[in-house]
């Protein structure tokens, strides 16, 4: 497992055993930190994905219209800002 995954899940682990409800959501400071975190979950080989589904990753918009990419680990959001990427067809993505 790695680094990141882990500490998400002795965070959660940790809350628990003290008698506390594990954090809901944490926000990670940049896009590089979200997208590290991604390929560390990717890599994962216990973890097991179909195309599309959103625990690789969704847009969240905040209230105050920032967008964020999501995804779940041990039931804890985790968050970071998302970047809006053109395609050269058109349209665009977020990452």
């Amino acid at each position: 497992m790695t680094d990141f995954i882990e500490a998400v899940g002795r965070c959660v682990h940790t809350f628990k055993a003290a008698g506390f409800e594990p954090p809901d959501c944490i926000l990670l400071k940049n896009h590089e930190q979200g997208i590290r975190m991604l390929t560390q979950l990717r890599e994962m080989p216990t973890m097991v994905y179909r195309a599309g589904d959103p625990r690789m990753g969704k847009v969240i918009e905040h209230p105050d219209g920032s967008c964020w990419m999501q995804v779940e680990v041990y039931g804890v959001k985790i968050r970071w800002p998302a970047v809006k990427m053109a395609l050269p067809k058109g349209g665009y993505i977020w990452t």
